[in-house]
């Protein structure tokens, strides 16, 4: 049944905040500088019939960076048709899941136009549910989008390795004590956690040029930034805004101002944020460094749900079904032992959980080796356009080498004074190589927000 609900939208400015492991006064997150990972809004053209509405994507634009920075997921077309230039680019994708303007018609008499508004009546239902937002975050290939428009996961999802979604987690700051709320925030982009801040749609970054879009005088707004760095000297914020560019900057008076602003549903003033990553860099795992063909080996991993340092008060998604399976590259290398399973269970729920698997295997053949451990659990939820959906979330890391050895030499070859062949005293030890713990991560993760259906739109 379609439900009737009036939507006072939020056009939400998209900042992603994203800070890297920097210990001076000034850090931008790797990638994020020279405008790395910026993509500006798309959507709806400038020749739209409400010419003062053209553009209500921030929100979309600030997700399509995020991905990119943790999943590289680019800006090519991808496999599903309906786009306005054939095959869907990335942020019509992310459009059609997050339900942008109301496409599927749930909040009104009748759909509206993803790209432009058609009619006066869809003037109440611009912009987006800020809870439809961290679906598209959660997004696997599970369930489709609540127009199945997006049958099966987004495109650069269909890769089965990289099919889950991220932790997604919907935070109103003004539930931190305010004097733990630079901290926190801090400490997320000193270790490389960009977050989509919702703002005042009136913010303007101080190093802005242009003329700001106009927004419609009779709506509530708000507007995406990822936030992407700070500089603790000159006391100001740096932002990817899908507005003004790339590489912005707020004082850091300028950007708390704009950053509580009044949402309808939950009623009051919030500083909302999106933490989302993958699981990856909660994925350790630990193998001997040198084997021999035959030998009996233990390869043992923890995972955590990752939500770095959030503090929680709503103590998140819960995920269910939570597992980690094994995998070895080149594939010849090792067998699991009688009786053991590529996939085991972690017995994780919540955010900061921590889950621990150990898999038995022998030694098959001579070579240098690296495993790969996939872990995720499964989430079901509802949102602001969803009563009811179901995704996948969690990641995956890779880790090198281990050394497998040949058989000893036997003893006639010893007599002979030949020697064991010096490649296998390379002892590499837990190299390492194979991580990327860099920030764009190749996988998804996914956890939980800020609850059910409350439209607290966005643009």
């Amino acid at each position: 049944m379609k439900r009737s609900v009036t939507c006072f939208s939020l056009f939400l400015i998209c900042s992603l905040f994203i800070l890297g492991t920097g210990s001076g006064l000034a850090y931008t997150v790797s990638g994020f500088q020279s405008g790395g990972h910026y993509f500006s809004m798309v959507g709806n053209p400038n020749d739209c019939m409400l010419a003062n509405l053209n553009n209500t994507w921030s929100g979309v634009a600030c997700i399509h960076m995020l991905l990119d920075y943790w999943k590289y997921v680019g800006n090519n077309q991808g496999i599903y048709s309906g786009g306005q230039d054939g095959n869907m680019y990335p942020q019509e994708e992310i459009a059609h899941v997050a339900n942008v303007n109301d496409v599927t018609g749930l909040h009104g008499s009748g759909a509206c136009d993803m790209y432009c508004p058609s009619s006066i009546s869809c003037l109440t239902r611009i912009g987006t549910g800020i809870t439809d937002y961290v679906r598209a975050i959660h997004f696997s290939k599970v369930s489709p989008s609540a127009d199945a428009k997006v049958s099966h996961g987004y495109s650069w999802q269909q890769n089965n390795f990289y099919r889950r979604g991220l932790t997604a987690l919907l935070v109103d700051f003004n539930n931190i004590p305010e004097q733990n709320q630079w901290p926190v925030l801090k400490t997320l982009l000193d270790q490389s956690y960009p977050v989509i801040a919702f703002i005042s749609i009136l913010a303007r970054p101080d190093d802005a040029s242009g003329i700001q879009p106009p927004a419609p005088a009779v709506l509530p707004g708000a507007h995406a930034v990822l936030v992407i760095g700070y500089d603790e000297g000159n006391q100001t914020i740096e932002v990817h805004d899908p507005w003004f560019g790339a590489n912005k900057h707020y004082s850091y008076s300028n950007f708390l101002d704009s950053w509580n602003i009044i949402y309808v549903d939950p009623l009051g003033y919030h500083r909302f944020f999106i933490f989302a990553a993958t699981w990856t860099r909660k994925i350790d795992i630990t193998f001997p460094a040198q084997v021999t063909v035959g030998d009996n080996l233990e390869v043992n991993t923890s995972v955590t749900y990752d939500a770095d340092s959030i503090p929680l008060s709503f103590g998140g998604y819960r995920v269910s079904d939570a597992g980690a399976g094994l995998a070895w590259t080149p594939s010849d290398g090792f067998e699991f032992a009688s009786g053991e399973h590529y996939y085991k269970p972690l017995g994780l729920y919540v955010p900061h959980d921590t889950g621990s698997v150990t898999w038995q295997l022998t030694a098959a053949k001579a070579g240098t080796y690296s495993f790969t451990v996939e872990a995720g659990g499964f989430l079901s939820q509802s949102a602001y356009s969803y009563a009811s959906y179901s995704d996948e979330i969690g990641g995956q890391r890779e880790k090198g080498s281990i050394n497998v050895l040949p058989h000893a030499a036997d003893d006639d070859a010893a007599d002979d004074d030949i020697s064991d062949d010096d490649a296998g005293d390379d002892d590499t030890g837990d190299d390492d190589t194979g991580d990327d713990d860099s920030g764009g991560d190749d996988d998804s993760g996914g956890g939980g927000g800020g609850g059910g259906n409350g439209c607290g739109c966005s643009m």
